[in-house]
């Protein structure tokens, strides 16, 4: 059976690949061992992204109690209206919770820098800095460093940046911020190949927590996190410590 899941999508692709190959084309064909690999990247690279998400959005929310609220009770009218059934129309249609999930990914990304390597045009030498107003060029094959988690707790780019505010991405609050500098999972053609899975993970995670729990600070729970400097994935020292209340929605 055809489930139409990533290994199908993957196995139709080599699939039509091999058959241009007989029809004299020159497809890009992907090795089964390719194949493979791009499975499991596709979901290591969606699995501690949510999980530390999750861990960092359940902290912001003892914090919040506020937004917490909100959030369950978008949760209740949502299950209320979709006879209590989860399907991927009712989390795609969750506003609050997306913009709680990017304000929780503004404040924590996964990855907190960005790496590329300059790799200018063939006829360019070096990428000149002197349209942004620096004299300098990135010389070729230079190692560039992004600090993402710096952009967006950046006040030049975000208002009020410490402040753990999901309403910032609101349509009509957009302007207030430059959501250019928004990237936490990272930006261009080389951005985080799970990002998509990666979210809905974390929605849903959320969503079936808190339809039947929520959390609020314990005399553990510090009121600031302190970072691992040595984490590659974003992690808190010492983890998170909290006090879960099972509160059924309905």
């Amino acid at each position: 059976n055809v489930r139409n899941d990533l290994i199908d999508i993957l196995i139709k692709f080599k699939q039509e690949a091999e058959e241009e190959l007989k029809e004299g084309k020159k497809p890009f064909i992907l090795e089964r061992d390719a194949l493979a690999a791009q499975a499991a990247i596709f979901f290591s690279a969606g699995f501690e992204t949510s999980s530390a998400t999750m861990s960092f959005a359940m902290f912001e929310m003892a914090q919040n109690p506020e937004v917490q609220r909100r959030l369950r009770e978008e949760l209740r009218e949502a299950y209320k209206s979709n006879d209590g059934k989860i399907t991927y129309e009712l989390i795609m249609g969750l506003k609050y919770m997306d913009n709680v999930v990017k304000e929780v990914l503004r404040h924590y990304p996964p990855l907190p820098f960005l790496d590329r390597v300059c790799t200018p045009k063939a006829d360019e030498k070096g990428y000149s800095l002197q349209a942004f107003g620096l004299d300098f060029t990135v010389p070729d094959n230079m190692p560039v460093y992004i600090p993402s988690q710096a952009l967006h707790m950046d006040p030049k780019y975000f208002k009020d940046p410490e402040t753990f505010n999901p309403d910032r991405f609101l349509p009509e609050n957009k302007h207030e911020n430059n959501m250019n500098a928004y990237m936490p999972f990272g930006i261009g053609p080389h951005n985080c190949i799970g990002e998509r899975f990666a979210m809905i993970q974390t929605k849903l995670g959320l969503l079936y927590f808190y339809r039947n729990h929520y959390v609020t600070p314990c005399e553990k729970t510090p009121r600031k996190l302190h970072l691992n400097p040595r984490a590659i994935i974003i992690q808190s020292l010492g983890g998170i410590q909290l006090k879960v209340v099972r509160d059924p929605l309905f």
